[in-house]
Formats: structure tokens, C-alpha cells, sequence
């Protein structure tokens, strides 16, 4: 996948979109992300990231 493309109208540009996880999608990761959040107070966030085609 690249974030380039290129035809005779110009040089589009796109980037993956960040989507933040689910519970479900978390799964085993849930209490490492909240026992290092609760001991840190530092907020962790888990994403994925999403091309959209449009």
C-alpha cells in the first residue's frame, strides 16, 4: 500500500485513518493497557490503522 498516487489530473495523497480498538478486538491486552495506565498515569491507547479508497 502507498500513501502516493499518481495520474494525469495530479498527485493524490492518502494516509491511513487511526481507529481506536474495540474491547473485543483488545482482548488479552485490556488489563496490561489498564494496569500500565493505573500505574503510570500515563493513558495508553491501542488503534489500528484503516485506508480508506475515497
Amino acid at each position: 500500500m502507498s500513501a502516493w498516487a499518481a495520474d494525469d489530473t495530479g498527485v493524490d495523497i492518502n494516509y491511513p485513518e487511526l481507529v481506536a480498538l474495540i474491547a473485543d478486538e483488545l482482548g488479552s491486552l485490556a488489563p496490561i493497557i489498564k494496569d500500565i495506565t493505573l500505574a503510570t498515569r500515563i493513558p495508553v491507547y491501542a488503534g489500528r490503522a484503516v485506508w480508506s479508497w475515497w
